[in-house]
């Protein structure tokens, strides 16, 4: 894991505007960085930490340094909140099938949806990875590969119950990928949810009914629960 030596809020030195040198951030759009200054080392070294993570998911950030990084959000709100109206952003994942089965699922155009389930808990620590577009949580869930206790579905995340860090526009920028993708900071791996959804699509790949010794059936079941078929 990447971590900064000594980044706390009192020692981290950023002058007067944040990530401004638009050598560093050239394809940053420059009405969020102004007025321009040089970037401090420590400024290069944690955008550098930044830069790699949205570039490759991969890599580490230290939870620590997103939290030092969220009590700044009020001095430079056009980087470090998300742009005005966002009140909803999506994260694809998948799901147990116990947390399946405690829900109750109602039917909407696309599929199913639950208001049932109001805090999920991560199996990573510290954050997550968001979109404010629901199409780039969809194609996550499509490219999933789906294992016999889990389904994928997509969470709807409000930005106001939970702490949302960054506007799109700033991490399409340093990243090389155009995904609108922000971070929610998380509290022992939780974080609050408003609705789940999994569409028909999703469900149309369980159409069948293992025997019940099958290490299928449990999906079947649940499948058949969400669509009020049992």
């Amino acid at each position: 894991m990447i971590k900064l030596v000594n980044l706390l809020l009192e020692d981290l030195d950023y002058g007067e505007q944040l990530f401004a040198d638009p050598t560093d951030t050239p394809k940053v759009d420059p009405d969020l960085i102004k007025p321009i200054e040089p970037n401090t080392e420590q400024e290069k070294q944690l955008l550098k930490v930044l830069r790699d993570y949205f570039r490759q998911p991969s890599s580490e950030i230290d939870p620590q340094m997103l939290e030092d990084l969220y009590k700044l959000r009020d001095k430079f709100p056009k980087i470090l909140k998300p742009k005005p109206g966002t009140d909803i952003v999506y994260r694809g994942a998948t799901i147990d099938l116990p947390n399946v089965m405690s829900a109750k699922w109602q039917k909407y155009t696309y599929g199913y949806y639950t208001t049932d389930i109001t805090v999920v808990k991560s199996r990573r620590k510290g954050f997550i990875s968001v979109s404010e577009n629901e199409t780039e949580a969809r194609f996550f869930v499509a490219q999933s590969v789906q294992v016999d206790d889990r389904i994928p579905v997509i969470y709807e995340i409000p930005v106001e119950q939970n702490k949302v860090l960054f506007n799109t526009d700033f991490t399409n920028g340093i990243s090389r990928f155009s995904e609108d993708e922000m971070l929610v900071l998380t509290t022992d791996g939780k974080f609050v949810v408003e609705t789940v959804t999994i569409r028909e699509v999703d469900i149309r790949k369980f159409r069948f009914k293992p025997g019940p010794e099958s290490d299928k059936f449990e999906l079947y079941q649940a499948m058949k629960h969400i669509t009020g078929e049992d």
